[in-house]
This record gives structure tokens, C-alpha cells and sequence, in this order.
């Protein structure tokens, strides 16, 4: 079925025109949804320079040729919802190839578009970055990562880490490294030796904040950054230190107060 009729026009500025030829080759695209099943396209565009800069630092490829956000919505008008994809076009030997970019969710091993991924800000002033994970394991994951800090605090065998992680204090927010790494000039900066085995320990980098696009909004959502079971930050000195008792108990208070001054 061909959906010309439902496409909005192209800008016509210099920066922002999409050429013919990758105009036709959107149109021939059997773009689906997460199912599987066939949608319709209702406009596309190039994809503004905020958020190409955020997929381009993920996905270095994107840093040439065109990068466009096709809006879509599926055919089941009972219950539509919208999808956007982003297409990479790249001019090779004087012709255009394009195609829909995605990326695996390191959680669910499942290849999504790239709205579908939440993107993160380690501070409040910082760049934001693409995570790679979708919404749906991100809710899983902070069922877990609060556990696995304690375990983390209470059980490492390392001094280097847990030094860290004393100076750090309690955690309340997500942390990976692999679902939110630190750009390359950054990772070191979270990385101690163990002493024993000479690996290096990845500490614990909480995320500031989250969010995610909404194609049908145009705009981002915030997402809660906490993790399940941790306290809020307002009343989180009696846990800390009840932490720190039963680290005293297994350490040695000596031991610990060395390691805190």
C-alpha cells in the first residue's frame, strides 16, 4: 500500500533538503514495529542536531551521510501507536543506500530502534548519552542493582574498592557500565586495581538522570533514576550507618576508621 499521500512535505532549506532519489527509497523501505508487523509512515525528516549528536556518539557511523527520523504509526487503527525509525543514508559511488539503524539492548539481547534506548546524564550540567538499554529492562534492573551494591560493599575482599566505595557513600541511583558507560577519557576514572589478582574493579558511577523519546510527543519523558529498595536520599543516614556497623563487625573498626580518613 503506498503511503506518498500521508508524508509531509520536505523543508526546503539548503541544510535540511532530503534528495529525491532517498525520498523514494524511504518510500520502498517495509519498515515494522517491535511485532513484526508492517507500519505506515506519516512524515520524515532529518534528525535535529541534539539528538543526532546523541546517536552519532554511540554509533560513530551516523557521523556521515544523512541520518533521518521517519514517524511512523501501525496499521491497526484500534490501537495505533506511534514507532519512529532512524535511517542512515549514505551516498556510495554516486548512488544512496539507506537503511534503518538499530542497536541491541544489552539486557534483552533484542534489536530496537534507537527511541527505544533511555538516555542518561551523569551530572546535572553534563552531555546527555545514548544507554544501551530499553525502558523495559531498565525497570528490571533497578529491581537488582541496589542488592548488588551491598553485596558489592559488605563482601569485596578488595581495599582499593572498598576504600572507593566508602568515599563514595550509599548509592540510590542506577549504575552499569555497560548499560551506561563513561565516555573513553572518563573510564579510568572508575577503574581500581585489585590488589590480589591485578583485574581491574569497575566501581559503581550512578546515573544523575534519565529520560526517554516519545515519537508521538516529539519530546522526552523523564524516567526515575532510583533504585528499588534504596533510601531516598532525605533519610538515608540510618542505613548508611547501620551498613556500616556490620562492616565494622566484619572488618574491624580499626580496620574501617583507617580506611575512612
Amino acid at each position: 500500500v503506498s503511503t506518498q499521500s500521508t508524508w509531509a512535505p520536505i523543508k526546503q532549506d539548503s541544510k535540511d533538503t532530503i534528495p529525491n532519489e532517498v525520498i523514494h527509497q524511504l518510500e520502498a523501505l517495509n519498515l515494522k514495529d517491535d511485532s513484526g508487523d508492517s507500519i505506515t509512515i506519516l512524515r520524515y525528516e532529518l534528525l535535529d542536531e541534539d539528538r543526532k549528536r546523541i546517536y552519532s556518539a554511540a554509533i560513530p557511523e551516523l557521523n556521515r551521510g544523512l541520518v533521518i527520523s521517519c514517524l511512523c504509526i501501525t496499521q491497526d487503527v484500534s490501537v495505533s501507536v506511534h514507532v519512529e525509525h532512524i535511517i542512515h543514508s549514505v551516498s556510495r559511488n554516486d548512488q544512496y543506500v539507506s537503511n534503518p539503524i538499530f542497536m541491541e539492548c544489552v539486557i534483552t539481547l533484542l534489536e530496537l530502534p534507537l527511541y527505544r534506548f533511555v538516555e542518561y546524564q551523569f551530572t546535572p550540567n553534563g552531555p546527555w548519552m545514548l544507554g544501551r538499554l530499553c525502558e523495559e529492562a531498565l525497570l528490571q534492573y533497578q529491581k537488582s542493582k541496589y542488592q548488588v551494591w551491598k553485596e558489592m560493599l559488605l563482601g569485596t575482599n578488595c581495599e582499593a574498592t572498598l576504600r572507593r566505595l566508602l568515599k563514595m557513600g550509599m548509592v540510590y541511583n542506577i549504575y552499569d557500565e555497560h548499560a551506561f558507560p563513561e565516555p573513553n577519557s572518563e573510564v579510568s576514572q572508575w577503574l581500581v586495581k585489585d590488589e590480589k589478582s591485578g583485574k581491574d574493579i569497575h566501581i559503581p558511577h550512578p546515573v544523575h538522570a534519565l529520560r526517554l523519546w516519545e515519537p508521538e510527543k516529539s519530546s522526552y519523558k523523564s524516567l526515575s533514576c532510583q533504585l528499588d529498595g534504596a533510601p531516598s536520599p532525605t533519610n538515608s543516614n540510618e542505613v548508611w550507618n547501620q551498613l556500616l556497623n556490620e562492616l565494622s563487625t566484619k572488618v574491624g573498626a580499626d580496620y574501617l576508621k583507617q580506611l575512612t580518613t
